[in-house]
């Protein structure tokens, strides 16, 4: 429950967290923290992971093979190289988000923007699962 001032990525749709948009309740605005690559491995380390696997599992990071987790590489005009945890999502009223100070750090490109929806499509939906989802018409 403790509240912190954290850089993140907003991934609502901004008219759905505009507050002229009148609703009948506050809309909540969904997002997850940016966590740098260096807190990240530090984690890591002090979980007790060899430093040969955090490397492997940071490699992978970097060639967004890892599905859970999106790789932001250092930008001269943004953060360090980041990542976002896509199973590290948090919500909370936009009226308190509103509230703090807040700036834009970076805009995600084109290219990278379309990577960003990928990711978030295969997180969300696991359509690699093979899971068939619909039964067969003809089942008895």
């Amino acid at each position: 429950g403790e509240r912190k001032h954290v850089s993140g990525v907003v991934l609502s749709n901004s008219c759905d967290i505009d507050l002229s948009n009148r609703r009948a309740l506050i809309p909540r605005m969904i997002f997850s923290p940016l966590i740098s690559v260096t807190h990240y491995r530090a984690r890591l380390s002090k979980s007790g992971m060899a430093d040969k696997k955090i490397e492997d599992h940071l490699s992978a990071i970097r060639q967004q093979v890892v599905t859970n987790i999106f790789h932001l590489p250092a930008m001269s005009y943004g953060p360090e190289e980041s990542i976002i945890l896509l199973d590290g999502i948090h919500v909370q009223p936009v009226n308190m988000f509103l509230e703090g100070s807040r700036s834009r750090l970076f805009r995600l490109s084109q290219v990278a923007f379309y990577a960003f929806l990928l990711k978030l499509s295969i997180h969300f939906t696991r359509m690699q699962e093979g899971v068939k989802r619909f039964p067969e018409a003809n089942a008895s």
